[in-house]
């Protein structure tokens, strides 16, 4: 059933191996000041105590779903699949959401209907628990951050279904490599210029970081590049 505001919102969330920080993770969804309708968990075939955990919550708004590990595109995907919203939220499963995010991020669909994504600002913190000598040799971005990220998006479901859902080839970059292709497609977006999301770096992210800068953001790039190529002269 659509709420007050016309909507019905799933969030999203693939896990693997996640259990230490997917409980504070999932706390800040449910403490949204606009409740969400439905939360996707997703298990990218974790091989700790992830799974047994999310088959445990009892919660009726929760759906857990199981996944050979394929990595995060291909989590997203499948929670896609299974959402029912007519807006689905994208969240990492050690990020944090403000109170207001859901509620705020809203208000902008209701202002201008023609929107089909809204971000909102970030910043990153590093998680307590992550070793001194990887904080000491590790660059935190600093400030108030602004552009998508995997855990401040709030996605009309149609965007996903019509125009380009995750590929699932790209084990990092994907973001990147799925928002070009919904810019050239133009879907028209907005941002909340207030933090909403607050992105933990911890001992266990940062290979993905590193890997992401090393290599695949080059070569999304390049994709991109010979796309638009392609689409400028015509040729399929």
């Amino acid at each position: 059933m659509k709420t007050g505001d016309g909507f019905r919102v799933s969030v999203i969330i693939p896990v693997y191996n996640g259990i230490r920080y997917l409980p504070e993770t999932l706390a800040s969804v449910r403490r949204q000041t606009r409740p969400v309708d439905e939360i996707i968990l997703v298990d990218d075939g974790s091989t700790d105590n992830t799974g047994v955990w999310i088959d445990s919550l009892n919660d009726e708004k929760i759906v857990a779903c199981h996944q050979k590990n394929s990595g995060q595109a291909a989590a997203r995907n499948l929670g896609i699949e299974k959402s029912r919203g007519d807006l689905v939220a994208l969240l990492d499963s050690d990020d944090l959401w403000e109170p207001e995010k859901i509620e705020l991020q809203i208000a902008r669909f209701n202002e201008n209907p023609a929107l089909g994504i809204v971000t909102s600002r970030f910043v990153e913190f590093y998680s307590p628990d992550i070793a001194a000598a990887t904080r000491a040799s590790t660059r935190l971005k600093e400030g108030i951050l602004s552009g998508p990220n995997c855990s401040n998006l709030l996605v009309r479901k149609e965007v996903f279904t019509k125009v380009a859902r995750f590929d699932s080839a790209w084990r990092t970059g994907e973001l990147l490599e799925w928002w070009s292709r919904v810019a050239e497609a133009g879907v028209v977006a907005d941002e909340v210029a207030k933090v909403l999301v607050r992105r933990r770096v911890h001992d266990s992210n940062l290979g993905r970081r590193a890997a992401r800068d090393r290599g695949d953001y080059f070569a999304i790039i390049r994709k991109q590049l010979q796309r638009r190529r392609r689409n400028l002269s015509g040729k399929p």
